[in-house]
């Protein structure tokens, strides 16, 4: 970057509307200023891409933590029928 900076010190002209003034700056300024704009255009992108995914996700998450709930409640109410079966085989 520093050796960028040092060999591109010519200036250019930006010209933003036909009704203002053009802008003088170094060409460096310029593409370093193009290359910040890319870089959080492509970042804002990639976030707002990844939005549907982890909605998703949480929903996926939900999901789990309900089943887990069913799975502890019917391996309890399982145990507890086991047990009564065992306690009547005892009894006879």
């Amino acid at each position: 970057m520093v050796s960028f900076i040092a060999l591109n010190r010519q200036h250019v002209e930006l010209y933003y509307s036909p009704l203002a003034d053009n802008i003088s700056l170094p060409i460096w300024k310029m593409a370093l200023a193009i290359f910040i704009f890319g870089f959080s255009l492509g970042a804002l992108l990639l976030w707002l891409n990844t939005l549907p995914i982890k909605k998703e996700l949480s929903r996926t998450n939900k999901k789990l933590v309900e089943a887990e709930k069913d799975r502890e409640y019917l391996g309890e109410t399982l145990h507890g029928s086991q047990m009564e079966t065992l306690e009547k085989k005892d009894t006879i």
